[in-house]
């Protein structure tokens, strides 16, 4: 007489009024949660059978090696950990999921023929985090894996009711292989089993940051810094930047301390003090070198910026003149409140970077309000080298693109007669800085006056004809000596400010390999 068991899934608690999943997905589902029983050649599983309706299907027809079976033993083998000082043997087997839809691939530990733990091989190996693909009867099929283990130490180590293992996750003295052991060793087997799938992604991977390092240039240096075992696979941009600015960060500290313990231990008198000395400009530069390169980059985009910012819009009409002095320094600010990250001085002048006060549309003298009206774009920049009488003192007076304006005689914006109003005031008011100190301004202190403004054929007739300005040798600058004054004023067009600041930044960009 036959025998066996027979259970009705039956009008269930629920809001739904049938299973959501398929009987394939159902069926497939229970097939994985008996595996376990099958890893030993030993067992005879009875006939087991999921019937949905019309349709049965036999579990046991499932597994195989035909085309079309969902799960395949593929692979067997052992594995050996020490023990003490004995080894212990782990068995294994390895199962192809074939249709799966959430899952993915696992280690499973068992103890008599019941799965314990699981995990998930990802973990381990980052290259398992998708499924794999084969191209079966013009089709792709994903599939993932399932390594179960088993052996003896992991029989007599499981609790009576076999939901855990006395042992922990890392190895103690009662019990010298941990569970990390286990599933690390079995790790490595899956690695070479998949080798190809894994080395593909690992260096598709590996492209990911080196292109993402070719955009960012300073973090080329760190690229061979990454553990690339340890980055999930496709990564974003976002987890490239956060990952590469760790390393730099961590890098550049190793080599900051490592190099203050040798200047800390250097002596002077000794055998090998100028091998140390190498050792500390080793590792400094190489720092040195990429935030160098992050701010050769952050320079170049400001360049591309204000090239931009000077050309005709859609409307064919230039941008107001604002837009190009914020670039170089944001206006109603000064350098107390304003950091070097925040402006772009170098545009004009690298040694902007090093004055003593700068403001720019701001009131800079004690008694007079006069300053430029912000709608035309008259704004002074000031700023002196030092706070010694002699130091000069320069300021800047910016005209719109294109505007010409300014060579009628009837117009009250000359900026070459600002200049000249701006530079007596300077000596017959003072300046007062926003927190109250005043800077020494002295007969003898010179000044020069910059005037940046496009220049067509009646602007360039203007300045020699008119104004007695003497061309520069490229024809983009012009100059005026004023000795009672001690000023001395050049008129430079904005492609000539733009034209010079790439000639000096040209070698930079080109070591980088930026294109210039």
């Amino acid at each position: 007489m036959p025998t066996g068991a027979k259970v009705t899934l039956s009008g269930y608690c629920g809001a739904a009024k049938s299973f959501s999943d398929s009987a394939e997905t159902f069926a497939h589902r229970i097939l994985e949660k008996i595996l376990s029983y099958l890893v030993q050649d030993d067992y005879s599983c009875p006939t087991i059978s999921v019937i949905d309706g019309e349709q049965e299907i036999v579990l046991n027809e499932q597994i195989g090696d035909a085309p079309n079976s969902k799960i395949s033993l593929i692979d067997s083998g052992e594995i050996t950990i020490p023990n003490n000082d004995n080894q212990e043997v782990f068995e294994y087997k390895v199962f192809k999921l074939c249709g799966v839809y959430s899952q993915v691939s696992r280690i499973m530990l068992t103890a008599n023929n019941k799965v314990v733990t699981d995990a998930k091989l990802e973990d381990y190996i980052p290259e398992f985090a998708e499924d794999f693909v084969e191209h079966i009867d013009n089709r792709d099929q994903k599939y993932i894996l399932r390594y179960y283990v088993y052996g003896t130490y992991l029989d007599k180590c499981v609790n009576n009711e076999r939901t855990d293992f006395y042992f922990s996750e890392n190895p103690t003295l009662e019990y010298p292989i941990g569970r990390r052991d286990i599933e690390s060793a079995i790790s490595e087997q899956a690695k070479i089993k998949m080798k190809s799938e894994v080395k593909t992604r690992f260096e598709k991977k590996k492209e990911a940051f080196a292109e993402y390092a070719e955009k960012n240039v300073w973090y080329k240096d760190y690229l061979n810094k990454v553990d690339f075992e340890t980055i999930k696979i496709n990564p974003k941009e976002s987890d490239i930047e956060a990952e590469l600015h760790r390393v730099k960060y961590e890098t550049d500290l190793g080599r900051q301390n490592k190099a203050e313990n040798i200047l800390n231990s250097l002596d002077i008198k000794g055998d090998n003090f100028a091998q140390k000395i190498e050792e500390i400009t080793g590792e400094l530069s190489a720092t040195d070198s990429s935030n160098l390169a992050q701010y050769m980059v952050s320079r170049k985009v400001a360049l591309e910026l204000f090239e931009k910012a000077m050309q005709w819009n859609s409307r064919e009409e230039y941008e107001k003149e604002k837009l190009l002095h914020n670039i170089i320094f944001p206006t109603k600010r000064d350098s107390i409140n304003a950091v070097i990250e925040e402006h772009n001085l170098w545009i004009i002048d690298e040694s902007l970077n090093f004055t003593r006060y700068l403001s720019s549309d701001m009131k800079n003298f004690n008694k007079s309000n006069d300053r430029p009206d912000i709608a035309a774009f008259h704004y002074p920049v000031s700023y002196r080298g030092g706070d010694e009488p002699g130091s000069p003192i320069t300021i800047f007076e910016f005209k719109r693109p294109g505007r010409k304006d300014f060579i009628s005689p009837s117009n009250k914006e000359d900026p070459i007669e600002q200049i000249v109003r701006y530079v007596r005031q300077f000596k017959n008011e003072g300046i007062k800085q926003p927190n109250g100190l005043n800077i020494d301004v002295a007969k003898t202190t010179p000044f020069y006056g910059y005037i940046v403004a496009s220049a067509d054929n009646d602007v360039k007739n203007w300045l020699i004809e008119e104004k007695n300005m003497t061309m520069m040798p490229d024809g983009s600058g012009w100059f005026l000596d004023g000795d009672k004054i001690n000023l001395r004023i050049e008129f430079l067009t904005w492609e000539k400010l733009l034209k010079d600041a790439k000639i000096r930044h040209k070698i930079f960009f080109e070591k980088l390999g930026l294109k210039v």
